[in-house]
């Protein structure tokens, strides 16, 4: 059985990696922090590292990363890699230095380049599948380990609206919610807004645009960024407020980076997106995907693609 390999992996070894994708949301960052207070909680003596790039938001709930790990102690060690389909997009490569690796993901497998690989693209999330680990080996758990496990399924199922959320998803997080997990906290600190991002939400449903064949857009430029002082990451990743419009099956946010690159978003309600994400050297879900794209000319590209995809209503 996988998990039982996985766990027999981890008693293996005294130093321990673990490490998610570049840019993480909230399931990424969570699965790596909620896998750590596991790992920790049944064998204390074990050193565990979290490897990545911080995030302003989750540190307000959760551990931050790890800095100043040595390529000694990863060499040691055994990496974990998590909700990370594409080798690419490993953030920090040194994972390749580990003695063995374990790749835990729910995204449909793009590259496999794990001595053992745990897969199931059935799970809302990644931080799903840890929180199974937990719960099916009966290892056991505390509210640190709960509460990131908690913030990565919150995250990545849209507040359990997305269409895969399952009767399984909802069991795990019985079981989290035994942990005392602080919900008002969880909540208040991921959707509170400022008043400038509300302002910038406004700007954004009053100023997007619509393909021929129902792909709603917004492209935003440095000046906007600027305008509202907001984030690149932040105006890509608030696409959902395209979400609801009637007759656009996709809906995508182009936001111009710092240096010039453009942060793109995908997001669908039926039809798969992630085939033109990967297209362009990014990927993820069916129905929600991203990349990160070097020009506006190649913004203009993609959204030829998007809208031939809802001209043939491909499923």
């Amino acid at each position: 059985m996988i998990l039982k390999q996985i766990l027999d992996k981890i008693e293996e070894y005294q130093n321990i990696t673990i490490f998610r994708h570049v840019r993480p949301d909230g399931d990424a960052y969570g699965s790596q922090i909620g896998l750590k207070h596991i790992i920790l909680e049944n064998f204390p003596d074990k050193k565990i590292k979290c490897l990545g790039e911080g995030s302003n938001i989750f540190e307000k709930l959760l551990d931050p990363m790890d800095t100043e790990v040595s390529d000694e102690f990863i060499a040691s060690s055994l990496a974990i890699v998590l909700d990370t389909p594409n080798e690419s997009r490993v953030d920090d490569n040194r994972y390749k230095l580990a003695k063995e690796s374990i790749k835990i993901d729910h995204h449909i497998k793009v590259d496999e380049f794990a001595n053992i690989e745990w897969i199931d693209t059935t799970s809302i999330a990644t931080s799903q599948l840890v929180t199974e680990l937990a719960y099916y080996l009966e290892l056991k758990l505390n509210k640190r380990a709960a509460e990131a496990l908690y913030l990565g399924i919150v995250t990545d199922s849209g507040r359990f609206l997305f269409s895969n959320v399952s009767i399984k998803t909802f069991e795990m997080v019985t079981f989290l919610l035994n942990y005392e997990v602080d919900l008002n906290k969880i909540y208040s600190t991921l959707y509170t807004q400022k008043e400038n991002e509300v302002r910038f939400r406004g700007y954004c449903q009053l100023n997007f645009n619509i393909t021929p064949h129902g792909v709603a857009y917004m492209k935003i430029g440095k000046d906007k960024i600027d305008e509202f002082h907001i984030t690149p990451s932040h105006a890509a990743g608030i696409v959902n407020v395209l979400s609801n419009i009637d007759d656009c099956e996709i809906h995508v946010h182009f936001a111009e980076d710092y240096d010039g690159r453009i942060r793109t978003e995908f997001r669908s309600k039926r039809i798969p997106v992630n085939l033109i994400a990967s297209k362009y050297g990014g990927g993820g879900h069916a129905l929600a995907s991203g990349a990160v794209l070097n020009n506006w000319e190649e913004v203009d590209h993609v959204l030829r693609d998007l809208d031939e995809l809802c001209k043939r209503g491909d499923m």
